[in-house]
């Protein structure tokens, strides 16, 4: 496998439904990796889930918000109920409130943390647990 090469690996992206996570999802399958794409937007999830699929490669799409853990805690179960693993893990999902933080409140405050950051540490957390479980199966396997 060269270095480029993604073939059979496992990859979830979050916030996939355009721009920059749009991108690095369509790359990783470019790359032949088995991409989980994640929005909280379903339209654009799947929307990038045809792009890829259009080109030749490989995705499912799981519609979640990074923001709500037990939704965090579902997609990266789909992921591996999907592919069987999970091997790399993008987490670009977030937002941004747009107002001057001069204008802004503390709920606006709370919806950016809930997202770019608590949701970053939720995806962590499941995405870690995933692969130290398959790491575990796998080691467990190679000792037999």
């Amino acid at each position: 496998m060269s270095v480029d090469s993604m073939t059979g690996k496992v990859v979830l992206v979050t916030g996939a439904g355009q721009a920059c996570g749009r991108v690095i999802a369509e790359d990783f399958a470019h790359r032949g990796a088995s991409v989980v794409v994640n929005d909280i937007d379903g339209h654009a999830g799947e929307e990038t889930v045809r792009r890829i699929h259009a080109a030749g490669g490989v995705a499912t799409f799981v519609k979640a918000d990074v923001s709500v853990e037990a939704e965090v805690a579902a997609l990266v179960e789909a992921a591996v109920g999907t592919y069987g693993r999970l091997d790399v893990a993008v987490n670009n999902a977030g937002t941004e409130v747009p107002v001057a933080i001069a204008d802004s409140d503390s709920a606006d405050f709370a919806t950016v943390f809930a997202a770019n950051l608590e949701g970053a540490r939720a995806c962590m957390k499941h995405e870690i647990r995933a692969m130290r479980a398959w790491a575990a199966e796998r080691s467990s396997t190679c000792r037999r």
